[in-house]
């Protein structure tokens, strides 16, 4: 654009720009006004997006922008125009004679990104069968993850993504981390080449590093700039932040020039520190100028993760340098998600890795169990282990973090919220119980059937979650009927819960999901899938009969087969009587693991209810000392149990009983019972099945 011709606003600029780019850019001749007379006779659509992009010219750009849509909206064309919010709102008084109807970009939900990664592929891969394959792969790997569900909603990271995807040969990485590497890597070269529209200027735009020189090789010059990157992120962490100043930029990669690729003189290092932060903004979109002079990276990850790998680098006095970083409370919340990260990252030695997670055990035994000090150093190891997994992290040391996380969690003297994160900590490492799938028998009127060991897990539920079994009729419809009195009854529930699920398909809800109804907190972090083997909540009556037949179908191919016990002839919920018998009883007002003299104060050692002040669920097995005389776990608190039966003689509600962390005490003692509708799914209600052996009856 000709800034002496368009000194002052005009809607010129933008027609002069559009011809110069065709003419010179794309080598392609237009007759004489071809935009002009076109935008004259109306029915075009303009987009135009980048405004955040011209930190300098944005207050500039913006005049002729609004200049442009005053002159031409008046004749029938539709104007659009796109900006991260910083760059709209510093300028958006100079933009209201454009009489914009401004929205808002959500981040993308699960189908959304669906959607897109759908899209992506349809570009990248043609076979229409590995499409079908890639897309269902990444779906699951996005779903099965918080972070890379968060990551995803973002639709350049989600593009990101399905291109990592398609480079690791239709996988994406395991860990975080290496996450963060192929992005990283794919923003500094590779994905900004393939972009490109000619072959020629990928190739020149690939092997630049940014201030000018050129490499032989991509991953060269790839690797030049993310190590200039780490640096400057490194600076940015430890002077605590987000936003920089060019010139201070500037002056952190002028010293690192001079220092570290040796470049000869002052005037050099400092045209290059400029030029790279430039080419940044312009070319990755990693490092942006997100107002005039002032810098940052595009997430706050990215800076995370590149001040990490500037970190793994000092491989010999790592752990020197993050231990006083852990044992200041404020300096931890800054630096928490760099620690991980630098633990986890590939370029940090294995004895470094098993140095810092032995130091921060040992520190925290210095300290009083429950202490704010143990357990930051604890589940700072916890995580740590989680996120380097077994292939960094030799299983001895593991199995050792295991061990006092273990500990921590069913210690009864603690206080319950530290026993809970501890708890949560160990359940991300993957810990399960060795038997979790086991069954305790119960006996009822000379019957004798096996009730569930736990409350079926978040883990267990997920196995159900397949669009054929929400199609699959058979799993919907006749559950049996139990009166108030847990006899049979002459009826089953027909088609009632069938019909219910078509009627939550039909009202579109958002917890269904590419035809599956998931619980209704599955994505909570406080309730949903990432929490293990907490008890799954959020389902109706309804949804736990149909996991129960399901069961029942799938039997010999479930762990739930390989315990021992003869094929069930009924999988269903259990009744009242049987889940009663189950806690040994419900006299003098005792609880699943017996009687209390101050229930008030003993019940939160022994039960996850609203006296733990703990505000969710927790693990099945972090109550060992709370298990019921026949062996069965959570049977007071953390969820109400659905039950099978009708809770009273008028046949409208079921029962439910065990009480809730969302619960008191009182609610916890093995005679307390609930009534709620079969539709209802609450954050508090849970259930465990019951099997019923050939010969027996329902």
């Amino acid at each position: 654009m000709n800034r002496e011709r368009y000194s002052a606003p005009s809607s010129g600029a933008l027609i002069a720009y559009l011809e110069n780019q065709f003419r010179d850019g794309d080598r392609i001749r237009l007759t004489a006004n071809f935009f002009d007379k076109r935008l004259a006779e109306g029915n075009c659509l303009v987009l135009m997006d980048g405004l955040d992009e011209v930190s300098d010219l944005r207050s500039e750009v913006a005049g002729h922008v609004d200049a442009f849509a005053d002159r031409y909206s008046k004749e029938g064309n539709l104007i659009g125009l796109a900006s991260r919010p910083r760059g709209y709102e510093s300028v958006e008084m100079q933009l209201r004679r454009m009489g914009l109807a401004v929205a808002e970009v959500n981040p993308l939900d699960l189908s959304g990104i669906r959607r897109l990664m759908e899209n992506l592929l349809k570009l990248i891969e043609l076979d229409a069968a590995r499409r079908s394959l890639d897309l269902e792969d990444l779906t699951r790997a996005i779903r099965a993850s918080e972070e890379l569900t968060r990551i995803a909603g973002t639709p350049l990271f989600c593009s990101a993504l399905v291109q990592v995807f398609k480079y690791h040969g239709a996988r994406l990485p395991n860990r975080r981390v290496d996450v963060f590497d192929e992005i990283v890597d794919l923003l500094l070269g590779h994905w900004h080449a393939q972009q490109t529209r000619y072959i020629s200027d990928a190739e020149q735009l690939a092997v630049e590093d940014g201030t000018g020189r050129t490499y032989a090789e991509v991953k060269n010059a790839v690797s030049v700039k993310r190590a200039r990157l780490s640096r400057l992120a490194l600076y940015m962490q430890e002077t605590h932040q987000a936003e920089i100043p060019a010139d201070e930029a500037g002056r952190v990669l002028y010293e690192y020039l001079k220092n570290r690729e040796r470049v000869p003189d002052d005037p050099t290092a400092q045209l290059w520190a400029e030029n790279f932060l430039l080419n940044s903004h312009e070319r990755s979109g990693l490092l942006v100028e997100r107002d005039p002079g002032i810098y940052t990276f595009l997430h706050k990850g990215f800076m995370e993760y590149l001040a990490a790998s500037a970190l793994a680098q000092q491989s010999k006095t790592l752990v020197d340098v993050l231990l006083p970083l852990v044992a200041d409370g404020k300096e931890f919340e800054w630096w928490e998600q760099v620690i991980l990260l630098a633990g986890a990252h590939p370029k940090t030695p294995e004895d470094v890795r098993e140095e810092l997670i032995d130091r921060l055990l040992d520190k925290a035994d210095k300290h009083k169990k429950d202490s704010k000090e143990y357990m930051r150093h604890l589940i700072l190891a916890g995580n740590l282990a989680r996120d380097m997994g077994g292939d960094l992290l030799p299983a001895a040391q593991y199995l050792r973090v295991e061990a006092i996380l273990y500990a921590t969690a069913t210690d009864s003297a603690l206080a319950p919220v530290s026993r809970a994160i501890a708890a949560d900590a160990l359940d991300e490492m993957g810990y399960a119980p060795d038997d979790l799938y086991q069954f305790v028998p119960v006996s009822r009127n000379s019957i004798s059937t096996y009730l569930a060991k736990y409350p079926v897990t978040n883990a267990q539920y997920e196995r159900f979650l397949k669009p054929e079994n929400f199609q699959n009729k058979s799993l919907w419809v006749d559950f049996p009927k139990f009166d108030e009195k847990c006899n049979p009854m002459n009826e089953t529930w027909g088609k009632e819960p069938w019909n219910w699920l078509q009627g939550i398909f039909e009202k579109e809800s958002k917890d269904v999901q590419d035809g599956i109804l998931l619980p209704r907190l599955w994505r909570d972090p406080r309730f949903g899938v990432n929490r293990r083997h907490a008890p799954v909540v959020g389902i109706s009556w309804h949804e736990a009969n149909a996991y129960c037949k399901w069961l029942l179908e799938n039997w010999e191919d479930l762990e739930e087969g390989k315990q021992g016990i003869q094929k069930p002839a009924w999988i269903r919920l259990p009744l009242e009587a049987e889940w009663v018998d189950a806690t040994g009883g419900e006299e003098n007002e005792r609880f699943a693991f017996g009687e209390l003299k101050d229930p008030g104060k003993e019940i939160m050692r022994l039960a996850n209810t609203t006296e733990s002040g703990i505000s969710r669920t927790t693990p099945v097995w972090m109550y060992p000392q709370g298990k019921s005389p026949t062996g069965a776990m959570d049977m007071s608190g953390n969820v109400w149990e659905w039950q099978a039966n009708y809770y009273d003689e008028d046949h409208d509600y079921l029962a439910l009983r065990g009480g809730s962390w969302y619960a008191s005490g009182a609610a916890a003692r093995v005679s307390a019972r609930s009534h709620p509708h079969p539709n209802l799914a609450w954050h508090y209600y849970g259930f465990r099945v019951c099997c019923v052996p050939p010969g027996k009856g329902l």
